[in-house]
């Protein structure tokens, strides 16, 4: 685990703390890949935070997450993480962060790998499965064995879909075709 570096950060009663990785130690570990200007991770991270808390009391506290922010600046990364009642790789600390970015393979936003004690892959992205299952469902399906072995993260098929009829009514809508000289109609 040393990959994710020495120190964390956490806010604690308001005040950001810092935080011995040695808190990780025996753990399972959520690598919680989101930013503040995300609004599908924005939507997401409520619904973790429950599942963190009772995963964390049903199974004495074996399940850490780490925030490894994909956030533009400092000051987006704190709003973010004060919301948020677990660790943080530092924001400054971008080497790490893009270390894993890198090493896990993200591609969009939110990611949720899940990583055994001793550092192995349990779920690529445990995300898609946490939403679909709600809380009671997250908390009884833990530690989300194989969740998200088909998924890339980010945006899932549907929200591609969806954006991509949205964008053709709207071209539609505004005559589009017409005025970039792709008219559809017969002469």
């Amino acid at each position: 685990m040393e990959d994710l570096g020495a120190q964390f950060v956490k806010f604690k009663d308001g005040e950001l703390t810092t935080v011995d990785a040695s808190v990780l130690k025996g753990k399972k570990i959520g690598l919680y890949f989101s930013a503040h200007w995300c609004p599908p991770c924005r939507a997401f991270t409520p619904v973790l935070a429950k599942i963190y808390e009772e995963v964390r009391k049903k199974h004495d506290g074996d399940f850490e997450v780490v925030f490894v922010s994909r956030d533009q600046d400092d000051r987006s990364f704190k709003d973010y993480l004060n919301g948020m009642p677990w660790l943080a790789i530092p924001y400054q600390d971008s080497t790490t962060r893009n270390q894993l970015c890198s090493k896990y393979s993200v591609n969009g936003i939110p990611k949720l790998v899940i990583l055994g004690p001793d550092g192995e892959v349990i779920s690529k992205n445990a995300a898609g499965a946490l939403r679909k299952g709600g809380v009671e469902g997250a908390v009884a399906e833990y530690p989300w064995q194989g969740a998200g072995e088909n998924e890339s993260g980010g945006l899932g098929f549907n929200m591609k879909l969806l954006i991509v009829v949205i964008l053709y009514y709207l071209a539609m809508y505004f005559k589009l075709d017409e005025r970039l000289g792709f008219s559809s109609k017969k002469q």
